[in-house]
Order: C-alpha cells, then structure tokens, then sequence
C-alpha cells in the first residue's frame, strides 16, 4: 500500500515525522482555521480509495517544556524551562503534587518533597 496526502494549503503545513511507510503521519499546521487533507491510497494492484477530511485547528502555539535536571533528590529544586513558537503571556503549572502556579514567566523551579514519577501540565496563552 503506498499512501499519499494533500493538504488545501501545503505552504502551511509542516509534516513533522512519518511511521510505517507514510502510513501514519504528525502535521504541524501554521496558520488558524479550517485546513482540509485528502488522503490517496494505492494498493499493489492499482486500485485507489481517496477520503478527505477537514480539521478546524483553534492554535498554532506550540509550548515545549525542558527540565534540569531530570531526576534530582528530594527536596532539590527542578529548573523548568518553556520554549515556544508564538509569545506567551501565562503560565499555569501543575506539578503533578498538588502544587499548582500561574505565572508571567518562562522559567520556574519546583522542588518535590516525596520520591516518585510526577506528570506535570502546562496550560499557556
């Protein structure tokens, strides 16, 4: 099977990894609003099925949170560090213990006070 996508604005999309011989794909779209991909698929034989669907995408903000270090004793402080594409303005941070923070900020320290693995969201505008 070979597939194939086309994307109603192909200036504005970035595709950013490809699994499984193009069969599975991460898009980063550019720009606010209605985008509309059409996917081709081939099978050996040349027979061909197409299906389109529109995706509404509401931001094109894309946040990466880095940490230092990652893995520390307890007690010590972690130093959080967001990378962004856009400008943000606010930071609300979940630890992942209970300890939540809203911010202006792109750098925050955090310290744990119990061993463990912690999941920690970010929610940024």
């Amino acid at each position: 099977m070979t597939y194939e996508r086309l994307f109603s604005d192909p200036t504005k999309t970035t595709i950013v990894n490809t699994e499984n011989n193009n069969e599975k794909i991460k898009v980063q779209f550019d720009t606010v609003g209605k985008h509309t991909v059409k996917l081709t698929v081939r099978d050996q034989y040349g027979k061909q099925a197409d299906i389109s669907k529109d995706i509404d995408v509401k931001s094109i903000l894309r946040p990466e949170i880095f940490v230092v270090p990652i893995a520390t004793p307890r007690g010590n402080p972690m130093n959080f560090v967001v990378k962004s594409n856009q400008p943000i303005i606010n930071y609300q941070w979940n630890f992942g213990d209970q300890d939540t923070r809203t911010v202006q900020t792109d750098k925050i320290a955090h310290s744990y006070q119990k061993a463990g693995v912690y999941t920690v969201d970010l929610k940024v505008s």
